[in-house]
């Protein structure tokens, strides 16, 4: 009896080492399956917020209707690579259909590498990112991807930024848009930078242009756009307007608040033509909820019904006009006409005409609201030869400047506006995405471990220290 009893311990002891053998040897299975799979399927997962690492629909199809090989070069320093950067280009090499080319160099050793992009001979440094597709070349560089602003944080507009440049290299026809110089207008390189950045990347040339220099406008202009002028146009370049406008011209015509003594009275007489008076006056709003933080001039005007801010609208998109006067418009017998308001304040907001008077409170002389700060114009051409005129005209112009444009309304207001000038139906409506939150990125073997952890091994765990201690406490 003691020998079968020891013999029975024995196998027992055999068995265990058995079980133990065997199920050490399925787990190394299952671990080497799992690191197999992991490698040969690119399984990543994106646990951003944001979204940060991921692209968007319209990316997608931009790659996929690639008909022409991209070349990225991103100059770093050695080792310091923007990890971030570097993980969301990586997503364009794989879903560039092999049309995108990826590389890395620094442009402190590869001097020669750098000046070969250097069309301006500004200099090409580190953290600089060079698009370049049949020599047309597109610089991206790191404050065009990053920047901080006091009301929204840290945003990273790197897929808005790729997917531009990519679009404005690769694409055959470009769209040019020539901004006013010569009357004192807001600089199109000091004030308007980040503005020229986001239409370059709605693949359109943007370029200076002075009517007396150029004697006209160009004849490859798709827009003329002229912003905040503080002087008036001679009668030689009203003329130049005139013609343009009237050969189905195209043109955005944003005005400040003047001083004083300040008269546009050739660019008045221009726009009364078509139906808009432009006078010297500023808009305060009383609504409060109508203007932006405690200031009554920083307007937060409501939408009119146009396909224009049809869009802002149903996003609930806020755009802020600081600073803004009153737009009119004239009664007309036009038929081929056609004024349509886009933007306007609220019924308790009141505008001052006598710009002199000192009075915080609303007077007798003050025009009541609501006010109209943009219209929209079209004028259909009866000369065959030539498409509708359309113009669009704001009572403000300091929207689009570069503090103001971390506002998602603004910029998507002028995109907007510029592409229903231009006839165009869709832009691209990428927007910045906020860094204010953790990221964390997971890749193939440490996301399906995370996930047996997380899902299977953490939840068997407790429950079977549950079922133990409830197994003592019954036997006991």
């Amino acid at each position: 009896m003691r020998a079968t009893g020891e013999n029975k311990q024995k196998n027992i002891g055999v068995s265990n080492k058995l079980n133990k053998l065997f199920t050490l040897i399925i787990f190394v299975i299952i671990l080497i399956f799992v690191n197999i799979l992991s490698e040969s399927i690119p399984w990543k997962y994106d646990m951003t917020f944001e979204k940060i690492f991921s692209l968007s629909e319209q990316t997608y199809k931009i790659l996929n209707d690639l008909d022409r090989n991209v070349s990225i070069t991103a100059f770093y320093r050695e080792g310091k690579e923007d990890a971030t950067v570097k993980a969301l280009l990586a997503e364009y090499v794989k879903n560039g259909g092999g049309k995108i080319d990826l590389q890395f160099a620094d442009a402190d050793t590869n001097p020669l590498l750098a000046k070969k992009f250097d069309e301006n001979n500004e200099g090409i440094f580190n953290e600089t990112i060079i698009f370049e597709s049949k020599g047309n070349i597109k610089k991206v560089t790191g404050s065009d991807i990053y920047s901080l602003n006091d009301a929204y944080g840290k945003s990273f507009s790197g897929e808005q930024q790729f997917t531009g440049a990519i679009l404005y290299v690769s694409s055959p026809d470009l769209s040019k848009i020539y901004f006013l110089e010569g009357h004192q207008e807001t600089s199109l390189e000091e004030d308007l930078f980040k503005l020229k950045s986001k239409i370059e990347s709605e693949a359109s040339m943007v370029e200076s242009l002075n009517l007396i220099k150029s004697a006209g406008i160009p004849d490859d202009a798709d827009i003329l756009v002229v912003v905040s002028p503080k002087r008036d146009l001679s009668s030689e370049e009203k003329a130049m307007l005139q013609l343009y406008l009237s050969k189905g011209g195209k043109a955005m015509f944003l005005f400040d608040v003047l001083g004083p003594d300040n008269e546009l009275t050739n660019f008045m007489e221009l726009l009364e033509f078509y139906g808009i008076g432009i006078k010297n006056n500023f808009i305060i709003e009383e609504d409060e909820y109508s203007f932006y933080s405690n200031n009554k001039m920083f307007l937060v005007p409501y939408y009119e019904s146009h396909e224009i801010v049809e869009g802002l609208n149903s996003e609930n998109l806020a755009i802020i006009f600081p600073y803004t006067l009153r737009l009119e418009k004239f009664e007309t017998d036009d038929t081929n006409l056609i004024i349509d308001p886009l933007l306007k304040t609220s019924d308790v907001s009141w505008a001052r005409y006598n710009i002199t008077e000192g009075s915080p409170s609303k007077i007798e002389s003050d025009i009541s609201g609501p006010c109209v700060v943009a219209y929209a114009v079209t004028r259909d051409n009866t000369d065959d030869r030539f498409g509708d005129t359309r113009i669009i005209v704001t009572g403000n112009a300091k929207f689009i400047e570069n503090n103001m444009l971390d506002i998602q309304g603004n910029i998507d207001f002028f995109i907007n506006s510029a592409n229903w000038v231009q006839g165009k139906k869709d832009s691209i409506v990428i927007r910045p995405k906020m860094m204010n939150s953790n990221r964390m990125m997971v890749r193939g073997l440490d996301y399906i471990i995370l996930l047996i952890v997380s899902v299977v091994l953490i939840p068997m765990a407790a429950f079977g220290t549950g079922l133990i201690i409830w197994l003592k406490r019954r036997h006991a």
